[in-house]
């Protein structure tokens, strides 16, 4: 038979307890915990209520906290351009970004939403009237227009990722710097003439992230005395197929190249395989992702560079916590971690 005990839950502490204790009305206690209105109440009256909140374990349910400051305690990440994530990088980010929101008592909010939709304004109206403590934005097509409705909305905090609109705060992602550090790496291997490879249709905010990898690779190799040419595929094995065509169909085709996803690099893999053709020998591979799990698994492992996602991530929910606070960010978080080379078998 079970225990009487242990077959009811603990009752939890609630304001009209803590009025008790103190000797105070529940207004009070209400009045206390709310940062717009304690400043009504005298400081010995809240040292009381406090005093009694700690003694019987009281906090204060978030819901009720949000709705008395006319906020709420959630933070929405707004990513730009959905069609060219990358599953397994994303959900390492979200899962990054809701535990360190988790650690500082928030939670998050995460809406895909193209720069092209033609109800962006609409689903932004509708995001933004959630109140949040903050947002994130990501993507090189936000405009001044939409920071503008954000803050007249009431957002106290607004980072942009991968983009500066005026004075807003911005943080951005290490991607020169990887790109950069998968050239020198196939540089010291002796090769002269390298291929960048990327989707066939990008969106705007690709685009923009492409103009940097290429200006990047060329800071490298052209001092080198390099080359650099461009592939675009369709991820699929027809595009393979397409891409190792031209290669082979060139006189002097390149002898590495950097893919922009591990996805594109295994179909090139595959298809060089059914050619006979060898990596590295005939042909090496390095893939610039988030995340380099996946690139483990082909073969041969793909070589790969990193950035950590999560130091990423927690910066963020950092910076948003303490400007929500007044506080000045540390300025440490806004400095991109160092790219991590993984070397493999494919270079």
């Amino acid at each position: 038979m079970k225990s009487k005990t242990n077959s009811h839950s603990v009752r939890r502490p609630t304001s009209i307890d803590v009025a008790k204790v103190a000797g105070v009305s529940r207004a009070t206690v209400a009045f206390v915990f709310n940062d717009r209105m304690r400043s009504m109440i005298s400081s010995a009256t809240q040292r009381k209520v406090f005093q009694a909140a700690r003694k019987l374990g009281y906090h204060v349910d978030p819901v009720g906290r949000a709705l008395s400051k006319g906020q709420s305690d959630e933070i929405s990440f707004v990513e730009s351009d959905p069609s060219e994530l990358d599953p397994f990088v994303t959900m390492s980010w979200i899962r990054a970004l809701q535990l360190r929101a988790n650690d500082l008592n928030y939670s998050v909010g995460v809406h895909f939403l193209p720069e092209a939709s033609k109800h962006r304004r609409e689903r932004l109206t509708g995001i933004f009237a959630r109140h949040q403590v903050g947002v994130i934005l990501v993507g090189g097509s936000v405009t001044r227009a939409e920071v503008a409705l954000a803050r007249k909305m009431g957002v106290r905090v607004i980072v942009l990722f991968e983009n500066q609109v005026g004075r807003e705060i911005s943080i951005r992602f290490p991607v020169e710097e990887m790109w950069q550090t998968a050239a020198k790496h196939l540089l010291e291997r002796g090769h002269r003439s390298v291929a960048y490879l990327h989707r066939e249709h990008l969106g705007p905010v690709s685009q923009s992230s492409l103009q940097r990898v290429v200006s990047s690779l060329h800071s490298v190799v052209d001092p080198a005395g390099g080359t650099l040419t461009e592939l675009k595929m369709d991820p699929t094995p027809a595009g393979a197929r397409a891409v190792v065509d031209a290669l082979l169909a060139a006189p002097s085709h390149p002898t590495a190249i950097c893919g922009f996803k591990d996805e594109y690099c295994f179909l090139i893999e595959r298809e060089l395989a059914k050619r006979g053709l060898r990596v590295p020998e005939d042909l090496a591979i390095i893939c610039c992702s988030g995340d380099s799990r996946l690139c483990e698994l082909s073969e041969p492992p793909l070589t790969s560079v990193t950035a950590d996602l999560e130091a990423i991530a927690h910066n963020l929910v950092n910076i948003i916590d303490a400007v929500s606070h007044g506080k000045e960010p540390n300025p440490e978080w806004f400095v991109p971690p160092v790219p991590r080379l993984i070397v493999r078998a494919s270079s």
